[in-house]
């Protein structure tokens, strides 16, 4: 029976350390699943065609406007968040905060958004690439407009997601201070934990700074912790209540992935506790 069962401990690694590319595939799609996703790009692309930017207004009708902003977001979207995900996640790896991160990973992200652009100019024959040249290359006048928004974008969406978690932890942050096992961490290791998982005599804690190995028992660390912040999936595993994202099922095997792209196997007998956090997690 056992014989065909994954072993997570020998990969835990891969599950605690999501590579780049595993987590922007997941973050897009998220964002792809995701009703408001789709709601916020059509009211991009409602407001680029009303608008009219980048001489479109002139050149174009309303119908071919609306053709041309279609085309330019649905194709430079996924590009760009999947890379600046990506890129950011390789950044912050090394050291850099987060907000600098993102920046720089939108910034690289807007020079293939300009490739694309003015390939779609290219194709479409809706606009010559060369009214945005003048005596400049086309692909480096484009990437002086797509760069910076990108980067800008990326920022900002940055500032508005940290801004929001802060705000929904303020409330928690007296109740946390009481719990005994946050002063078995590293003051650097912060608070907001996302996931506990066992390893011999040991826990590792993961946070959204890093993660540690702590002496202790899963289950004393799941005693500490108490009630309401996170339920354990696996006898292996702890989840904050904070960072389940959703569920998925890889042949026939139930795993929960995390805020930060880990991939959690949920047993059997706790399926429903996994989904409860599910339903639970903020903006569900």
């Amino acid at each position: 029976m056992t014989g065909n069962q994954p072993n997570y401990a020998e990969h835990s690694e891969n599950f605690v350390k999501p590579t780049a590319r595993q987590f922007a595939l997941r973050e897009l799609h998220a964002m792809a699943v995701n009703p408001k996703a789709w709601i916020g790009m059509a009211a991009v692309i409602t407001m680029l065609t009303v608008m009219g930017p980048f001489g479109t207004i002139i050149d174009m009708n309303f119908s071919q406007r609306l053709v041309y902003w279609s085309g330019i977001c649905m194709l430079t979207f996924p590009v760009a968040f999947g890379l600046s995900v990506a890129i950011s996640v390789i950044l912050h790896d090394r050291g850099l905060p987060d907000a600098v991160a993102r920046t720089l990973a939108g910034a690289i992200a807007g020079l293939p958004v300009a490739a694309i652009v003015w390939l779609w100019n290219l194709v479409s024959g809706d606009i010559d690439p060369a009214t945005f040249t003048g005596h400049f290359p086309a692909l480096l006048r484009m990437a002086g407009v797509t760069v910076p928004i990108s980067a800008a974008v990326s920022l900002l969406f940055y500032l508005v997601t940290s801004n929001t978690r802060a705000a929904a932890d303020v409330p928690q942050a007296t109740a946390r201070a009481e719990i005994p096992f946050f002063k078995r961490l590293p003051v650097e290791l912060g608070r907001d934990i996302i996931s506990l998982q066992a390893q011999d005599h040991y826990v590792r804690v993961t946070t959204t700074r890093g993660s540690e190995m702590i002496l202790i028992r899963l289950a004393d660390a799941e005693n500490e912790l108490g009630t309401g912040l996170g339920e354990r999936v696996h006898r292996s595993w702890w989840v904050a209540a904070a960072h389940a994202s959703r569920i998925e099922r890889t042949d026939g095997r139930m795993e929960l992935v995390l805020s930060n792209g880990t991939s959690v196997p949920v047993s059997r007998s706790y399926r429903e506790a996994a989904q409860a956090l599910v339903r639970s997690a903020p903006g569900t």
